[in-house]
């Protein structure tokens, strides 16, 4: 009958780049072609709206998801909801080796939804690497399961260790090609 199935709406802002950035008032009438008024966008994707219509002439259901950036561009915040559904919030903190200029590994991933966080993870890293040395899944408060993980000179992963159960802790180790690494 010519009704659509599903429909999206991606909505943007644009952030013009610099040392610190700002949002960018009216991106299209940047002349990106002289220097004089040069600049560089980032075009941050803030939420998408989906209908669902299954080819009725009205959208039985919807469902939008949100985005949050810091001045990296790395996604710190992220909602997901819709008709008949609760919303579900992330957050993500990242690890700032501002020497080595790793910033963007999620040091801590937080998910909340009106019951409080039911989710939470932590990260730590090597800020001369940038590589994950241990991970921290809560199971509750102040409670979590932790693994270990071990790189070699080559920057392959060559040791993981789980977190202690009643038989131990699971370590697997891995080996690789003398050759090639």
């Amino acid at each position: 009958n010519g009704n659509p199935y599903v429909a999206t709406v991606n909505t943007y802002d644009f952030w013009k780049l610099g040392d610190s950035p700002t949002l960018a008032t009216d991106p299209l009438q940047l002349d990106r072609y002289t220097t004089r008024a040069s600049a560089t966008l980032f075009p941050r994707l803030t939420r998408t709206d989906k209908s669902f219509y299954e080819g009725q002439s009205t959208a039985g259901q919807s469902s939008y998801t949100e985005h949050g950036y810091d001045a990296l561009g790395n996604v710190t915040d992220f909602a997901e909801g819709g008709s008949g559904v609760e919303e579900v919030r992330a957050t993500i903190d990242y690890e700032n080796c501002a020497d080595s200029y790793i910033v963007g590994k999620p040091k801590v991933i937080s998910v909340k939804t009106s019951a409080g966080e039911v989710r939470r993870r932590e990260g730590d890293f090597d800020c001369t690497t940038g590589t994950l040395t241990k991970q921290r899944a809560f199971i509750d408060t102040g409670k979590y399961a932790e693994t270990e993980f071990f790189w070699d000179g080559y920057g392959n992963l060559d040791d993981i260790e789980g977190p202690a159960g009643s038989g131990g802790a699971l370590r697997l180790k891995y080996t690789y090609d003398g050759k090639t690494h």
